[in-house]
């Protein structure tokens, strides 16, 4: 099977979540012997993951890389990536020669700016290939349709332009039935495996860290919540990993607080080796959270928002806390990212679990215990098989 992929996120070194994920699933399709060709308009901001088995070369148009059968063609922003002109011709020219059996797209209907280029290749793809599309939804918030669109442009023609697709990937039960309520497409629930093999995976259950961990504080993903609790509790050190939704301000409220430490993003491992619980405080409904699930198999405990897919992703171990979740954005920020009118939010409940998690030591390995079990079954079911087959289904369908 022959697929193109088209994202306008970083796939081989990515920022976040999804971007991992769709990697996870690139490279695994490629292993199993399918020709895989990426289009995206970022190769990444944190190349943590590059490898001297990576083969670069530099093009026209940005940069091509090469690794483990895999082929990602990444456009220079600067020069071509809010072209919708070039776009077209450049991608018209991929699918004319690569003759793809599918076109995967992800591409979200924010971060762009404008609706004339909300999900712009998507309905190009729709048009170069009408029975061979599949898209992967990644966030509920990102969608241009339904209650939680972050985008004022939002209505239910997208939605209607989703409903051609062949299939729809989703990434929780969660955005499964959110997309179900909106799209008529055939839909198809993968739980991405980014996480490596459980025996693989170092346990810190006996070896906790010392400080409360939040990755990307921001509007979105709570920073009120963890700066709240950072100031009623300073006896407790806070270390922040600022990454893609962390804007200029947060930082600054952060090196403001006495007890935060701030930390570039850096291997998961040595950031969780340093934690004794996580905190994943989202106030928009995340799709999954996979951060969450990688704590968990490490044994470092997570406190997290009672939200979206994060639900699902906390396994059933406990804390999954109240939050009253954003409703409303106001305009892009320098990044182009909807900006979010944050509510006020109960800090209690989220002290209480604070407490419990740090201040009772038998309580505390008792929640590393059953995190680490609990994600290693987890882990244990993960298989791509599933959506393999949903893929070379799809592209038995087409014309």
């Amino acid at each position: 099977m022959r697929i193109l992929h088209l994202s306008k996120m970083p796939l081989l070194y990515p920022f976040g979540g999804a971007g991992k994920a769709e990697r996870s699933v690139l490279f695994a399709l490629a292993a199993r012997g399918h020709e895989i060709r990426a289009v995206t308009t970022s190769a990444g901001g944190l190349p943590l993951d590059v490898r001297d088995t990576d083969q670069i070369t530099t093009t026209d148009f940005g940069r091509t890389i090469r690794r483990a059968g895999v082929v990602v063609d990444c456009i220079d922003r600067t020069s071509y990536a809010y072209s919708a002109r070039w776009q077209t011709t450049f991608l018209t020219a991929v699918v004319n020669e690569y003759r793809p059996d599918l076109i995967v797209s992800s591409e979200d209907g924010d971060f762009a700016g404008s609706e004339s280029l909300s999900f712009s290749w998507v309905r190009l793809a729709l048009e170069l290939a009408p029975d061979r599309f599949v898209y992967v939804a990644h966030a509920a918030e990102s969608l241009p349709f339904g209650e939680l669109a972050m985008v004022s442009w939002a209505g239910p023609k997208y939605a209607e332009l989703l409903s051609r697709a062949r299939l729809v990937v989703t990434p929780s039960a969660f955005m499964r039935a959110y997309v179900a309520r909106h799209v008529r497409a055939p839909l198809h629930l993968h739980y991405y495996d980014v996480y490596g093999a459980p025996s693989e995976l170092i346990d810190l259950t006996e070896r906790p860290g010392d400080l409360v961990l939040h990755v990307n504080p921001s509007g979105v993903k709570g920073i009120d919540l963890t700066l709240g609790l950072a100031r009623a509790r300073p006896d407790l050190g806070f270390l922040a990993v600022p990454t893609w939704a962390t804007t200029p301000d947060d930082e600054a409220r952060l090196r403001a607080c006495a007890n935060v430490e701030l930390a570039p993003p850096g291997p998961i491992d040595e950031l969780l080796r340093r934690a004794c619980v996580l905190l994943t405080p989202s106030l928009w409904h995340e799709a999954f959270g996979l951060v969450t699930v990688e704590a968990m198999a490490r044994g470092v405990p997570v406190i997290a928002s009672a939200i979206g897919g994060l639900v699902e992703a906390k396994l059933g171990v406990p804390y999954s806390l109240p939050v009253t979740p954003i409703s409303e954005y106001d305009g892009f920020d320098a990044a182009r990212r909807s900006r979010p009118k944050v509510p006020q939010q109960d800090l209690d409940p989220w002290l209480a679990a604070l407490d419990a998690v740090t201040r009772d030591r038998a309580h505390a390995r008792d929640l590393r215990i059953r995190s680490r079990e609990a994600a290693t079954a987890f882990l244990g079911r993960l298989d791509i098989a599933p959506l393999e087959q949903a893929l070379l289904s799809a592209a038995s369908c087409a014309s």
